[in-house]
């Protein structure tokens, strides 16, 4: 847990409050710095093997050609092994410290998929503090509601002819009532302001993927709009619809499309800022969870999920200055880094990254 939050110059007054020695003060170079990790707000964990094999199709066509007979291989427990280690350790590699995965319909595997994230080899951890830790994350996510919502047009025909007495999309949940204040839905490319107004109403939140909706073609989520309308939005890589792992990806694929409806529109409504997409990748994640009083920055009483980053890895994938200030640095990392300028990945204060062993 976050202790403290003070400026560096405080750190004597500190050291005799908290009574910390000074092998466990941590000094980052002028090139290093820690973020908040980020949150991945959905996430398919058994598509994870065929993550980047595309084949130019639509998300119905591809659904039903390559989605789901490979998952149902999930019976094979084997095989669920294999490709949930893979994921878990992959999104964490990359700086994702919560997500939200999807699993397949075969228990056993679900189940495995929450050992293999329990039981992820960390040096020198209690476990049992690690549980109480990780407990209320757990029951948070499992009481909530998850599905898609409007992800592309011919989604949408399919559901207003299967359902034709309901209105909308949305009333199909509604009317279930599947829509609450712990419900979250995937894409919304399509809703309109009528739905948006109901979303508000339930509290319910919408996760972006970005990724996914341009490499499926399905539609392009106008996130200033689902902004305007105060309902809570966070971010999903949305694995293997997306072909990145990478939070990175969604946030530069956030402002991207954000930019692109901006040219398109007639209105004066601006894109995202990076601080704004940067945000929906953490803060705002946690909070379209309902995890915003445990994670999502680093307040005060909350978990201590970070990324520590080095710009100047030695395989760091841009290149720094001497005019570079603390800001270009972080701005040039959002945009242009990757997993290898992050040299550790803590979760609930613990180092999971780098991993104590290989698969």
């Amino acid at each position: 847990m976050i202790a403290f939050f003070e400026p560096a110059d405080g750190q004597d007054k500190l050291v005799k409050k908290w009574g910390f020695k000074a092998s466990d003060i941590q000094e980052l170079s002028n090139n290093e710095f820690f973020m908040p990790g980020m949150v991945d707000a959905h996430i398919h964990a058994p598509q994870y093997s065929f993550t980047g094999i595309r084949g130019n199709m639509t998300l119905l066509q591809w659904l039903e050609k390559t989605t789901y007979p490979v998952e149902a291989e999930f019976k094979k427990i084997d095989f669920a092994e294999e490709v949930y280690t893979r994921a878990v350790r992959r999104t964490l590699k990359n700086g994702t410290t919560t997500a939200c995965y999807f699993a397949t319909i075969h228990t056993d595997a679900a189940l495995l998929l929450a050992d293999i994230i329990d039981n992820l080899p960390r040096s020198g951890l209690d476990e049992a503090a690690l549980i109480n830790q990780f407990q209320e994350r757990f029951v948070q996510g499992i009481l909530g509601k998850k599905s898609h919502i409007s992800e592309s047009k011919g989604e949408v025909r399919l559901i207003e002819s299967t359902f034709p007495h309901y209105q909308h999309y949305t009333e199909l949940y509604d009317k279930n009532k599947l829509l609450t204040n712990k419900t979250i839905m995937a894409h919304g490319c399509y809703l309109s302001d009528e739905e948006l107004d109901i979303f508000k109403h339930r509290g319910a939140a919408i996760i972006h993927c970005p990724n996914s909706n341009i490499s499926l073609k399905s539609g392009l989520l106008n996130t200033r709009k689902i902004l305007n309308h105060n309902i809570k939005l966070g971010l999903g890589t949305d694995v293997a619809g997306g072909y990145s792992v990478s939070m990175l990806d969604a946030i530069r694929n956030t402002i991207v499309v954000s930019e692109v409806l901006h040219l398109n529109s007639e209105t004066d409504e601006k894109g995202l800022t990076l601080k704004e997409a940067f945000r929906l990748a953490t803060l705002a994640g946690s909070q379209a969870l309902g995890l915003d009083h445990i994670i999502g920055n680093f307040e005060v009483g909350k978990e201590f999920d970070a990324l520590l980053i080095n710009a100047k890895a030695s395989d760091s994938p841009f290149d720094l200055f001497a005019s570079d200030h603390i800001e270009d640095i972080i701005e040039k990392f959002l945009y242009l880094g990757d997993d290898r300028n992050i040299e550790g990945v803590y979760v609930a204060g613990k180092l999971v990254v780098p991993f104590s062993s290989s698969v």
